[in-house]
């Protein structure tokens, strides 16, 4: 893949995120190929949604460009690609950011922002190279995916952790999200069998 950054960016490089990032990459380097891609993603230096898509993309083996954006000074070309991606007036843009060029001769692109909207495009847009595994199925274990998707945003979320003003919270935070945690394993260990089961299906089916 071809790692691009924004100016800023190159000075945040002692970053943890980064660091993880460079060793991934220097892993790889002798296996890569220069190639033409169709997909750029756009992340952010430590964004965990950006990561979500990241993720999303490696799993599903898609060959895509990465660009690290400068979250404190996007270009306006950032800007504008944004917009086709969410047209309302006055949006703040943010990341991830993907476009995907659909037709080199006429230019045509898809062009999506949120993290959970870009991953179910992978899963369905790429469905031979392994993404259907990002998501289920059947409407009925897909739905539980989802419903995962939003608790997770909501319950399990950073966000409270910023907003921090003294190690007390810092504990109470924690203490909050250990409490939440206690149930997760239940709802994993549900959709885990489902998707087993669609797998094993699945087998039987290429028996035949």
């Amino acid at each position: 893949h071809k790692l691009t950054m924004t100016p800023k960016c190159r000075n945040i490089l002692h970053a943890p995120t980064f660091l993880l990032w460079l060793i991934f990459f220097r892993a790889n380097i002798d296996g890569l190929k220069p190639s033409p891609t169709t997909i750029t993603f756009t992340n952010g230096a430590n964004c965990p949604y950006g990561q979500r898509v990241w993720i999303a993309l490696e799993e599903a083996g898609v060959a895509y460009d990465m660009v690290i954006m400068d979250k404190t000074n996007k270009p306006d070309s950032y800007i504008d690609l944004y917009r086709k991606a969410n047209p309302l007036p006055g949006v703040r843009p943010k990341v991830p950011l993907l476009q995907h060029i659909i037709d080199e001769k006429t230019k045509g692109e898809i062009v999506l922002c949120e993290s959970t909207v870009i991953i179910e495009y992978i899963a369905t847009a790429f469905p031979t190279n392994h993404a259907e595994y990002l998501f289920p199925a059947t409407p009925k274990d897909r739905a539980k995916i989802r419903l995962f998707i939003e608790l997770c945003g909501s319950s399990f979320s950073h966000v409270a952790f910023t907003r921090v003003q003294n190690a007390g919270q810092i504990e109470t935070e924690f203490a909050n999200l250990r409490e939440q945690m206690k149930h997760v394993d239940a709802f994993l260990a549900s959709a885990s069998t489902s998707l087993q089961q669609q797998e094993q299906q699945q087998q039987q089916q290429q028996r035949w």
